[in-house]
């Protein structure tokens, strides 16, 4: 995520100008936002699938614990 804004600081000593590394660090927090999402998205599908087919505990009507 940082690398680009690097890369840009560093052209933008090379060229003399400003506006690179605010463009490298841009990219490389929608890339960075991009890869956690990929990452994450396999996690939360497992867990969508074990709790649709997990079971609930049941519940009786008559409590025999209730003084």
């Amino acid at each position: 995520m940082v690398l680009p804004g690097l890369a840009g600081w560093w052209l933008d000593g090379k060229t003399g100008t400003g506006w690179f590394a605010g463009i490298g660090f841009a990219i490389g927090l929608v890339v960075g936002v991009i890869h956690l999402i990929a990452m994450t998205r396999p996690l939360a599908r497992q867990t969508r699938s074990t709790v649709k087919h997990s079971k609930r505990p049941e519940v009786s009507d008559n409590d025999d614990t209730a003084s």
